[in-house]
C-alpha cells in the first residue's frame, strides 16, 4: 500500500508540474519539436485568429469567406467526421490525407507514393508566386496524382506533374466549389523544421489570406462516440474466416486419422527377465542402506510363517497364534519360545537381526523334513506384525 501511495503521489505531482503546452503532434499549443505552436504564433502576429478544434461538431459554424480549415491527421477521421468536414463551407488545407479522406473531400486527387528525402523545388507548373519566392522545401513527403485543373507544385523524381507533393485545386460542394489544398509534407508545419530552407515561407503563404484559421486536430475518442471506431472483426480480412474454417477441418481430420482407437489390452513380454533371488538381494540392500531393521525382521517372520503354515497344511485363514501353536506342537517346543521368535519385538541392531534369521531357520528345520515344500501363495492374509 505504501508503494502504491508513493507512485500515485508522484503521478499527481508530475501532472501538476507539467507545463501548459502539450507534446501533441501538429498541435498549435505544443512547443515540442513535433508541435506547431511556432507557426500559430507567427500567424497571430500577422493578425490571423488561430483556433484549434478537437471535435467535428464545431465545424458547422465556420465562415466560408473568412476561415481556412486546416485538417491534420486525416487518417484519424471516421465517415461521420468526413461528412461534417464536407458540409463545412470553408476552404480546406489537408495535411497528408489518405485515399479515404480524398475520396470524400477531393475525389480528383489520389495518393501515389513517397517523395525522396531531399530538397524539392516548386516546379514549372506551380502558379502561386509565393511558392517560387520561397524556393525549395526540405525532406520528403507523400506524392499525389491529380486528374483535374489546379496548381501542381513540387513534383517527384521524374520532374513531371504526375507525382506531386502539393496540389491546389477546387472541390465540388452542394452549391458551388471551394478551394482545396493537399499538402503531402507535414514537416512544413512542425516546429523543428519550420526554419529549414523555405519551409516557413511556404507554410505562411498557405495559411495567409484569411482573417481566421480553424486548425482541426481530430480526437480519436470521437470515433467511439460517433460509432465510427472499427471493431476488431472489421479489421480482419474476410478470407481469414474461411482459412480458419479450413484449418479447423484439416485438424479434425488429422485427429481422426492419427488418434489411437481403443481396443483390447495386449500383453507385451518383458525385455529382461529378473530372477527372484536378485529382487530379494536388491530389497535386502535397500533395507541395509536405510537401516530398516524392523521392516527386514517383519519380512523374515512373514516369509517363515507362510512356509511353515504350508508345510503343516494349515488352512489359509489361520491366525498367527494358531500357526505358532501348530509349529510349537510339531517341533516339540514351548509355545512362548516359538512366539518370541515368530512374533517378538524387532531387533535393536544388525547382530540381533542375524540371530533372528538363524533362529527362524532352526525353527523351520525342526519341522518334519519329509513334508512337501511350502506353497508360497498360501496364507497371504495372515495378520503379521
Amino acid at each position: 500500500m505504501t508503494v502504491c501511495a508513493v507512485v500515485l503521489a508522484f503521478g499527481v505531482l508530475s501532472a501538476l508540474l507539467l507545463p501548459s503546452s502539450t507534446a501533441g503532434d501538429l498541435d498549435t499549443d505544443s512547443a515540442a519539436p513535433q508541435g506547431s505552436r511556432a507557426l500559430a504564433r507567427i500567424m497571430r502576429r500577422e493578425g490571423i485568429a488561430v483556433r484549434q478544434l478537437r471535435h467535428s461538431s464545431d465545424l458547422a459554424s465556420l465562415d466560408l469567406d473568412t476561415t481556412l480549415l486546416v485538417v491534420v491527421h486525416p487518417h484519424l477521421l471516421g465517415p461521420q467526421q468526413l461528412q461534417r468536414i464536407q458540409r463545412a463551407r470553408a476552404d480546406l488545407l489537408l495535411v497528408e490525407p489518405d485515399s479515404i479522406a480524398l475520396d470524400t473531400l477531393a475525389p480528383q486527387i489520389s495518393p501515389d507514393s513517397r517523395a525522396p528525402d531531399r530538397d524539392l523545388a516548386p516546379g514549372l507548373e506551380c502558379d502561386p508566386l509565393f511558392l517560387h519566392a520561397a524556393g525549395t522545401i526540405t525532406r520528403g513527403g507523400t506524392l499525389y496524382q491529380h486528374t483535374g485543373e489546379g496548381d501542381l507544385c513540387y513534383p517527384g523524381d521524374d520532374g513531371t506533374s504526375g507525382q506531386l507533393i502539393m496540389v491546389v485545386a477546387d472541390a465540388p460542394l452542394a452549391y458551388g466549389f471551394r478551394g482545396v489544398t493537399v499538402l503531402g509534407q507535414a514537416d512544413l508545419l512542425r516546429n523543428e523544421h519550420l526554419d529549414d530552407e523555405g519551409n516557413a515561407a511556404v507554410a505562411i503563404g498557405l495559411l495567409r489570406g484569411r482573417t481566421s484559421l480553424a486548425w482541426y486536430l481530430p480526437d480519436p475518442a470521437e470515433l467511439s462516440a460517433d460509432g465510427d471506431a472499427p471493431s476488431l472483426l472489421s479489421l480482419v480480412p474476410g478470407r481469414v474466416g474461411w482459412s480458419l474454417a479450413l484449418l479447423a477441418a484439416v485438424l479434425v481430420l488429422l485427429l481422426l486419422g492419427k488418434g489411437r482407437r481403443l481396443g483390447p489390452l495386449v500383453g507385451e513380454p518383458l525385455p529382461v527377465v529378473v530372477r527372484s533371488a536378485e529382487v530379494q538381494e536388491g530389497r535386502a540392500r535397500l533395507y541395509l542402506r536405510a537401516g530398516a531393521r524392523p521392516q527386514a525382521a517383519a519380512a523374515l517372520r512373514t516369509a517363515a510363517l507362510r512356509r511353515m503354515a504350508g508345510r503343516l497344511k494349515l488352512p489359509q485363514d489361520s491366525t498367527v497364534e494358531h500357526v505358532i501353536d501348530s509349529v510349537a506342537t510339531a517341533a516339540a517346543l514351548p509355545p512362548g519360545e516359538v512366539a518370541r521368535v515368530m512374533a517378538g519385538s524387532p531387533p535393536a541392531d544388525d547382530g540381533e537381526l542375524v540371530r533372528l534369521a538363524e533362529r527362524l531357520d532352526t525353527l523351520e528345520r525342526a519341522l518334519d523334513p519329509a513334508e512337501a515344500p511350502p506353497d508360497p501363495t498360501l496364507h497371504r492374509k495372515a495378520d503379521l506384525p
